[in-house]
């Protein structure tokens, strides 16, 4: 009786593993794809620098990088067959052009470098996608048009942008992660992503058919091979399992939205809200009646001031939050308007970019108000509510400020209307907002400082 022998894959001239090589093909020992390993050994010092400047979050955030970047070397080590150059290339620079970005905090130092990492992520990725697509195809001979081909791979990328929206919204929803800076952001980011998708896919198609060898093909179709196999086995096996345990990520997740905000909110103070104003003349401090809740608050050049005493990471400011007649209660027996004048002193390069003030209304305690805030690096004014804590949406408008400005902002609240308004220019009139009864105060997220000056508060 004969015997049938095992074997391992046998590795291609150029580092992959494949079948039996045709005869006539030579066989040597894989090389080593040195872009990915440079790619890698850059994560390695970033993390070695982080850790030695005192930045543990850097360094592990950098670390974090670096252990993702290995999963082409586990995927080798598991399938047998080994990463094509391309592919592994364009995942590892994916890794480090995200986890770079995150522990060098050059989402806050540089304005607009999201709308940069996020469409470059979005390319690369479907790159790989669409590189694992026709290697499957041709590995098994389907007939799908290129068109078709091509449609699936910007499909798979569109929806992994969007994904990753989502991502960041969770994280802003329960943990106050600050990713999302608004509507317009998300939004653009997600246009940015969809763009992403489409041209990555077309150049993949462009690599693959002008420079991909039959080799890096064949490498390609196995690695897709494996991956799918893998997950038809787990599906096949445990399918319905699998489902139940979506379904129920899906319901905790939703569960955990509405557990967050649920519970009483404090009552409003108990005083009765009269009319009054506040100065705050150069080199004046706070009023005596007004109660600091958040931050270091300095008399300035400006008016009252949101400062710190020792410069934030980037990325790492915090809010300022101060009441004025901390005792009263407006809004419970009648309208008022209360209008300030505000000042963003623009950071300088490389220290962080937070620019935003705001009024705030319906304070019941540090974390539980309204504010009506102005960001002057992303050009909105929006209502927002923060309960038990964690910021929520209701109402934004896009509007251009600068730093380095002063600006009038204005905000009317009467019932559950509320409007606001800068230099007279009425932005929006909201209504059915809940709970607007309430104390008074300023707020303010900056790098540097914000200011504020000849604040009033009347009634309606």
């Amino acid at each position: 009786m004969s015997q049938v022998s095992s074997r391992r894959p046998i590795p291609h001239r150029d580092g992959a593993a494949s079948s039996p090589a045709p005869a006539g093909r030579e066989r040597h020992a894989p090389r080593p794809h040195w872009e990915a390993w440079a790619l890698r050994a850059l994560l390695l010092a970033l993390a070695a620098w982080q850790l030695l400047s005192g930045n543990r979050s850097g360094a592990t955030v950098a670390g974090m990088g670096l252990a993702v970047s290995l999963l082409p070397v586990l995927i080798t080590r598991l399938s047998g067959w080994r990463v094509p150059r391309n592919l592994e290339l364009i995942f590892v620079f994916a890794m480090f052009l995200q986890y770079a970005s995150e522990a060098l905090k050059l989402f806050e130092l540089l304005t607009y470098w999201d709308k940069i990492v996020h469409p470059s992520e979005i390319f690369l990725a479907t790159g790989v996608a669409t590189y694992l697509l026709l290697g499957y195809r041709e590995r098994h001979k389907l007939d799908i048009p290129d068109g078709l081909a091509a449609f699936g791979a910007m499909l798979f990328g569109m929806a992994l942008g969007a994904s990753w929206e989502l991502v960041e919204f969770a994280f802003d929803w329960f943990g106050n992660a600050n990713l999302q800076k608004s509507n317009a952001d998300t939004m653009t980011d997600i246009l940015t992503n969809d763009a992403g998708a489409i041209f990555g896919a077309l150049f993949a198609f462009w690599l693959w058919r002008h420079h991909t060898s039959q080799v890096a093909r064949e490498e390609s179709g196995q690695i897709a091979d494996w991956l799918t196999g893998r997950l038809s086995h787990l599906l096949g096996r445990h399918g319905f399992l699998v489902g139940v345990l979506v379904a129920l990520a899906f319901a905790a997740i939703i569960f955990a939205g509405w557990y967050v905000d649920r519970g009483p909110i404090p009552n409003p103070p108990a005083g009765i809200g009269h009319a009054a104003d506040w100065r705050f003349a150069a080199g004046a401090g706070p009023p005596q009646d007004a109660r600091i809740l958040r931050g270091e608050w300095q008399p300035g050049e400006q008016g009252l001031c949101r400062v710190y005493e020792q410069s934030p990471r980037p990325g790492s400011e915090q809010m300022g939050l101060i009441a004025l007649e901390p005792g009263d209660s407006f809004g419970a027996s009648g309208g008022f308007r209360l209008t300030g004048r505000y000042y963003l002193e623009r950071p300088p390069l490389g220290a962080g970019t937070a620019m935003d003030a705001g009024l705030v209304f319906g304070l019941r305690d540090p974390d539980d108000f309204y504010v009506v805030a102005v960001s002057a690096i992303h050009d909105t004014v929006a209502l927002h509510r923060y309960l038990h804590g964690h910021i929520r949406w209701v109402r934004e408008e896009h509007y251009l400020t600068r730093g380095d400005e002063a600006h009038t902002l204005s905000v009317e609240v009467q019932g559950d209307r509320v409007a606001a308004s800068i230099d007279g220019k009425q932005l929006f009139d909201e209504r059915g907002i809940v709970d607007t009864a309430g104390g008074i105060g300023l707020w303010a997220r900056v790098t540097t400082l914000g200011c504020f000056s000849d604040v009033q508060v009347t009634p309606l």
